[in-house]
């Protein structure tokens, strides 16, 4: 299942505390990136954060409603980062030899004396 606010808050129930480590199992993501997601929804108070007597951090639902879909179109809008291009090599290396000559001097040249 996709990680969006919709389906994160689809998920929880209203005045149930839940295990930001739980919730991240879930959904397949990492706990870092649902505690993000989870502190932007408390920040618009759909969730609330809660700091338990053992020193662990739940969350709980709080409203009833879904943010607007303008929240999802933001969602869409992001997009994982990837190279811009796939080199293939193929064939003999050329000038292999110049260009680690060249890295070579640079080196020597910032090496302490």
């Amino acid at each position: 299942m996709r990680l969006t606010r919709v389906t994160l808050l689809g998920r929880m129930r209203i005045g149930r505390d839940y295990n930001p480590t739980y919730l991240a199992q879930q959904f397949d993501v990492t706990t870092a990136i649902l505690r993000d997601t989870l502190c932007a929804l408390a920040q618009e108070g759909f969730v609330k954060m809660i700091n338990r007597a053992d020193g662990k951090i739940a969350f709980r639902r709080v409203k009833n409603e879904l943010p607007g879909r303008a929240d999802d179109r933001i969602e869409q809008m992001l997009s994982t980062a990837t190279f811009p291009v796939t080199r293939h090599v193929t064939g003999m290396l050329s000038g292999y030899g110049a260009s680690l000559a060249s890295v070579r001097d640079l080196a020597l040249l910032t090496r302490r004396a």
